[in-house]
């Protein structure tokens, strides 16, 4: 990315460490392609079938995992990109800013800074992270967040971890840790499970 001068290597900079940020959630989507052969990364409306608005010809957004839709800008003279929200509600992830779902929404991009490519997290998002890293497996996931968007309908995530370099988990040598969420009327419930495999 240097080649191409300070501004891109700082973007580029930018979403090679929220993919390193991503890595436990990531990982644990990678779980569920291994366990039930769903794709990490998939058509919309692989999860939104019953949607109208959602066909095959929607190839410029996807959802990465049950909770991200990302709709990247690729090229270089776009101001704006449309976006569409399924059921639920969408909440920037840049911003924080919620939007009702099933609409079309338009946001601005801005092609002289190429720092903005719409990333949006669905209401009710378990998301674990980790801190930044030049590599995987640089060092322990030290602290683990677990970043949580609570709905009113209660929500579900597993997250896993394994030793990330041998064969063990075919053996049950892996973590399993079931977490659920809901927004209650006065506070967050948010809890995880007993652990399930036996990795430590």
């Amino acid at each position: 990315p240097w080649y191409y001068g300070p501004q891109a290597e700082a973007i580029a900079k930018k979403y090679i460490e929220l993919r390193y940020r991503l890595m436990p959630y990531l990982y644990a989507g990678a779980w569920q392609v291994t366990r039930h052969g769903l794709p990490l990364v998939r058509p919309m409306w692989l999860d939104y079938s019953n949607d109208p608005q959602v066909t095959d010809a929607m190839t410029e957004q996807w959802m990465v995992g049950d909770f991200l839709l990302a709709r990247p800008i690729v090229d270089e003279n776009t101001t704006s990109a449309k976006v569409y929200l399924p059921k639920g509600t969408g909440i920037d992830f840049w911003t924080g800013e919620s939007h009702a779902g099933n609409q079309w929404i338009e946001r601005p991009a801005d092609p002289k800074n190429w720092d903005y490519s719409p990333l949006y997290v669905k209401r009710g998002a378990i998301i674990p992270t980790a801190p930044p890293m030049l590599y995987v497996g640089q060092a322990p996931i030290d602290p683990l967040t677990i970043e949580i968007y609570p709905d009113a309908e209660p929500s579900a995530f597993t997250y896993y971890d394994d030793d990330g370099s041998t064969y063990d988990y075919e053996k049950g040598v892996y973590a399993e840790l079931p977490m659920t969420c809901q927004l209650a009327r006065d506070r967050i419930v948010f809890e995880i499970s007993a652990q399930k495999g036996s990795y430590a």
